[in-house]
Order: C-alpha cells, then sequence, then structure tokens
C-alpha cells in the first residue's frame, strides 16, 4: 500500500496523520507530503493503524509519539502526566522579559511547583543558560510535584537535557514539602505555577482531555482550590520578596482576585493579569 492511500483511507486529521507516519518512519512531515507513492512496509501500516485507533478514542498524539514540543524542545511525556499546551510558553517568554528587565538580580532561586513533565522548569534553565548565562549559572532550580509518577516523567526530560546536577526533585503538595532553605535564601525567589485549574465539571464533560490524568486537570467546583490552598501556604509561611507566575482558565480572573483579598489581604501583595495570543485573561502575577 502507498503512503498516499493509506492517508486517504485514514478518519482522523490529516496533520496529525502525516505527523504519526512522518514518527513511524523516521521522517519529517515534509518527507511525507513529498514521498505520497512510496509503498509502506506491512509493519509499518498495522502499526499506524493501532496509533489511529487510539487516536480516535481521543488518546492524545504527544502520549502516541511519547514526546509533545515546547518552546521549540522535545519533552517526554506518557499517561501520568498533562500534555504541555502551546499557551503555557508565554510563561517563559514573560520570565525571559522580566529578568532581562532587571539586571540588578543577579541570582534566583526558582521553584516550579505541579511541574508534571518539568516543561517548564527544564525550558526555563536550557533557555537561560543559552540567553542570559550568567542568571543561570547564580540560580537554583527546584521542580515539585505532588505525584511520584509525574517526578519520574520529570526526572526524565532533566537527564534528558543533563540537568542532573542544576534541577532538583522533590515531593510537595505545594510548598507545603518544600525546605524552608528555598523559600528564604538571599536568592530572588520566582515561583511558577501550572497548577490543575478546571472545575470538575469541566474536567469531566471535555472528550478531548478524557486520556489525560484527571490529577493534573481538576481542581474543585470552580477550578481554583489548589491556587486557594497555595495562598494559604504563603501567608502560614510567611514568604517574603517573591515573584509568583500562575496559569488559570480566562474565567477564574475573579477568583484569583477574591483569593488574593480574602487570604492575603494583610499582605502587601500587588496583583496583575496577563493575556494569552486570544487575549484571553491566562496568567497572573502575584509579587510582593
Amino acid at each position: 500500500m502507498t503512503l498516499k492511500t493509506l492517508l486517504s483511507s485514514t478518519k482522523i486529521n490529516l496533520a496529525e496523520a502525516e505527523t504519526i507516519l512522518a514518527f513511524l518512519l523516521g521522517k519529517n512531515r515534509e518527507y511525507i507530503i513529498t514521498h505520497q507513492q512510496i509503498e509502506l512496509d506491512r509493519k509499518v501500516i498495522k502499526t499506524y493503524q493501532k496509533f489511529v485507533k487510539k487516536r480516535q478514542k481521543h488518546y492524545p498524539l504527544a502520549y502516541l509519539l511519547g514526546y509533545r514540543e515546547f518552546y521549540g524542545e522535545k519533552i517526554i511525556v506518557n499517561k501520568h502526566v498533562l500534555v504541555p499546551r502551546p499557551e503555557t510558553e508565554l510563561m517563559i517568554d514573560y520570565l525571559l522579559q522580566y529578568l532581562a528587565n532587571n539586571k540588578n538580580d543577579k541570582s534566583y532561586q526558582f521553584i516550579d511547583i505541579g511541574t508534571g513533565s518539568g516543561a517548564i522548569i527544564v525550558t526555563l534553565a536550557k533557555t537561560l543558560n543559552k540567553q542570559l548565562g550568567q542568571i543561570y549559572k547564580n540560580s537554583n532550580f527546584l521542580a515539585s510535584d505532588i505525584s511520584q509518577s509525574a517526578l519520574q516523567v520529570a526526572r526524565k526530560n532533566i537527564k534528558n537535557y543533563n540537568y542532573e546536577n542544576k534541577i532538583k526533585l522533590k515531593k510537595s503538595n505545594l510548598l507545603a514539602q518544600i525546605p524552608s532553605t528555598y523559600l528564604t535564601s538571599n536568592k530572588t525567589l520566582i515561583i511558577t505555577a501550572n497548577l490543575p485549574y478546571l472545575s470538575h465539571k469541566e474536567a469531566i464533560g471535555e472528550p478531548t482531555i478524557i486520556k489525560e490524568p484527571r490529577l493534573a486537570l481538576s481542581a474543585g467546583l470552580n477550578g481554583a482550590r489548589l491556587y486557594k490552598r497555595l495562598f494559604r501556604q504563603i501567608k502560614i509561611k510567611g514568604i517574603k520578596g517573591f515573584l509568583l507566575l500562575g496559569e488559570i482558565n480566562p474565567e477564574q480572573r475573579k477568583d484569583i482576585l477574591k483569593l488574593k483579598n480574602d487570604i492575603l489581604k494583610d499582605c502587601s501583595l500587588s496583583l496583575e493579569f496577563l493575556q494569552d495570543l486570544s487575549r484571553r485573561t491566562r496568567f497572573f502575577i502575584l509579587k510582593d
């Protein structure tokens, strides 16, 4: 069977079909597009058809391939972690701009909570190493997650990019088990958090995410439960001199503002919201 014939008989998105075939053949999509008449091996066809059946059942393409591109890097993923989303890449853009604008600070403590695959912390470390080498050299990096299975995936990505001696891992319920030395050091503290922010209804009602881990998606009735817990931990631990960058559902702006006013009302913190490329509220910045 030719490549063209196989693709024409496939009932999934053409771009995804081409990506799967490219993966199985060890080629890029351009090769698939320009070599439509090649004959395919029976083993390749059989494996391809298995992949397509899984994709039709909403199995994430990234899980089939074993990786997802994030900020130009290949990040290993599997069923134990959320597939990194394109909009989350904007967190890296913001941090790079922030660090470039605050050149008086040369050393930071970066903590990525709910790290999942480690996409944010690994990409941040690699990009800083390329663009702001002195800051990278003088800074510490810590990634935490409540899921041991997720931490195993993060460890693979850290090892894949040779950051075992730079990025530390810690199992923790948000900041609860993070040692105080990480939170009160003389380095400026920057916390990134792409926590589960879907409501229970949203998490069970969207077929495209049905195969992703519920622990990484759902966070209570309004989806803000974990940020509420995080804000309480910040208050209890008395963390000072920090910047928290968090990703949220666009509908949660009022919820985050209320949490800040209710829980952190006695703290002199500023709260700012950022938009994604669709001009929807997607991130918040809580800063001391």
